[in-house]
């Protein structure tokens, strides 16, 4: 187990077992990927270790069971495809910032398993009286939604905000964005995601 904290004095022999109890095993230790992380250590894990991966740029912990992510973020945004009108269409995401990377066929899978807050906001390009709707899924199944109702151009370009918690498996689940407008033409929306990795 880690060693804690000890105060060498001048002349002290240092062993090798003290390096490895105050130095080795409490340092932040950097990696190509997991993969590396875990064959290098397999011999010493100790609860309370630290390992940088470069290939997601996340920090990890060990546990004393399992290795842990202390935070993972993802941004994206939609692609700028049309959406046609009075059609509920999911928008293709494409990535901002992705940390692992989670972007896969459109959607955002996060690799890390575990309790995410996702917020996400959408702007209309009209100011026309109308509806405007906005939906997270998860897996193509709404988990919140959001509606705007524009009274008229005075209440300029009509917005969306939504965000929810929801609990990820870190391998097959997908967020995605639904939105749906009534205009009478094909819009435009500016559209950005954000994925916040909270932990188990």
């Amino acid at each position: 187990m880690g060693s804690g904290y000890r105060d060498f004095t001048a002349g002290a022999v240092l062993t090798a077992d003290q390096v490895d109890g105050y130095l080795m095993r409490q340092s932040v230790m950097t990696f190509a990927d997991a993969s590396a992380r875990d064959t290098a250590l397999s011999g010493v894990l100790d609860e309370g270790m630290h390992a940088y991966l470069e290939d997601t740029d996340l920090l990890t912990f060990y546990t004393g069971s399992a290795w842990r992510a202390t935070r993972g973020y993802g941004v994206f945004q939609h692609d700028g495809s049309a959406v046609p009108n009075n059609t509920s269409t999911a928008l293709t995401l494409t990535a901002v910032n992705d940390p692992s990377p989670w972007l896969s066929g459109g959607n955002a899978v996060p690799t890390l398993n575990g309790w995410y807050q996702i917020a996400a906001a959408c702007i209309w390009p009209t100011t026309a009286s109308n509806r405007f709707l906005m939906a997270i899924r998860k897996n193509g199944t709404d988990i919140v939604t959001g509606i705007s109702n524009v009274d008229g151009p005075s209440a300029g370009s009509p917005t969306n905000q939504i965000s929810t918690s929801v609990f990820l498996n870190g391998s097959t689940d997908a967020i995605d964005c639904r939105v749906l407008h009534v205009v009478g033409s094909d819009q435009t929306p500016d559209v950005l995601i954000t994925l916040t990795y909270l932990g188990q």
